[in-house]
């Protein structure tokens, strides 16, 4: 695992890979001077938190890019286990945010449903227009834009405390991305291959 720090900012790669039996899938750990947030939780987020001994409790939020099982299958053992964790260690946690475009968030209810049928799983669930920011905490937003992918994928731009996130997740080369990233201070750009690397 790797880490990147930028004044009160830290980044960890939790998972980069398309699927699990070359690594940890994709699921990236943000920590800013006021907030804790996932971009993605892949297929096992709590092995992959465990690993980089980040709390599960800790994180105030989770950003999910799209359905695609790499990035967002992990969403139901997430809120299952995190409650979990809190209930035995008696403590109280904030309700979790859990952020996407409205599709993407949709599905992913839908997944918590099938399931954990029998069990409420608590969260906020905050769907998110493209280019319209979110409030993660007091200093701390979110907003989303398109990328180019097989199914609606969204990236990311977090700015918290004076510094900005891109974040793109599975995105073919997208004519927008440079002037929505410019001045960016870090960029996680994931891409996906174009049709001719990739197949149509």
């Amino acid at each position: 695992m790797t880490a990147s720090a930028t004044s009160q900012t830290r980044v960890i790669v939790l998972g980069c890979w398309a699927h699990s039996y070359a690594g940890p899938t994709t699921s990236f750990f943000v920590e800013t001077r006021t907030t804790r947030i996932l971009l993605d939780v892949g297929c096992d987020p709590i092995g992959n938190l465990k690993a980089a001994e980040i709390d599960p409790t800790s994180i105030d939020a989770v950003y999910l890019s799209h359905l695609h099982s790499d990035h967002s299958s992990g969403i139901a053992n997430f809120l299952f286990t995190r409650i979990l964790l809190a209930r035995k260690r008696a403590l109280r946690t904030e309700r979790l945010m859990v952020l996407a475009h409205e599709e993407t968030l949709d599905g992913a209810r839908r997944l918590v449903r099938i399931q954990y049928p029998d069990r409420d799983l608590p969260a906020d669930w905050i769907p998110l227009q493209k280019r319209e920011p979110v409030a993660l905490s007091d200093d701390s937003t979110i907003e989303i834009f398109v990328n180019k992918h097989t199914i609606p994928c969204h990236g990311a731009i977090i700015r918290s405390g004076g510094k900005t996130i891109a974040f793109t997740s599975d995105t073919a080369p997208h004519e927008d991305h440079p002037s929505i990233m410019a001045g960016s201070n870090l960029i996680i750009g994931e891409c996906f291959g174009l049709a001719v690397d990739a197949g149509p």
